[in-house]
């Protein structure tokens, strides 16, 4: 019985304390939940403070929702060759955004359209600051397939060019 109230009391002891604080994890709630959103105007400037090289492809760069797409279907300036077709609106954002649409109709295989994917998204990131204040959306054309590395980056920066000059921001 002298055990159980030493167990006893050592639980109530343990249940009393507090937690230890470790700081803020993963887990907890933004402080401010602006900052929390991909594309709030707090995230998008800590983004374009935090690269200026901009060598990241982070959430605040991509296109992420329907409505985003959409928006840019809706009414874009179009690029278009065998290789991609680009397409592009301006944003009130000012940095530029890549949405990506690689059909499975023009790339049968996963590995395929992932290699074409980081081809597109290695050569946004490098023209990044031309494309500055844009949406880009980028779709696959039968042409893909067959392409060579460095013929895709030849109609990309053919493409980023075009959009850049004719795009009214």
């Amino acid at each position: 019985m002298a055990g159980d109230a030493a167990a006893t009391a050592g639980t109530a002891a343990a249940r009393s304390r507090r937690p230890v604080s470790r700081g803020p994890t993963d887990l907890d709630p933004p402080a401010d939940r602006a900052e929390g959103r991909p594309g709030s105007a707090a995230a998008i400037t800590a983004e374009m403070q935090a690269e200026p090289g901009g060598c990241r492809f982070s959430r605040a760069c991509r296109l992420l929702t329907a409505r985003d797409y959409g928006r840019v279907f809706a009414a874009a300036q179009r690029s278009s060759n065998h290789v991609f077709t680009v397409l592009a609106r301006p944003n009130e954002l000012g940095i530029a955004r890549l949405g990506l649409a690689i059909a499975r109709k023009h790339l049968r295989r996963a590995h395929a359209r992932n290699r074409v994917k980081r081809i597109v998204r290695e050569s946004f990131r490098h023209n990044r600051a031309l494309l500055r204040g844009l949406d880009v959306v980028v779709l696959a054309r039968s042409g893909t397939a067959d392409a060579e590395r460095s013929a895709m980056h030849e109609s990309l920066d053919r493409h980023w060019r075009r959009l850049a000059e004719h795009t009214p921001r």
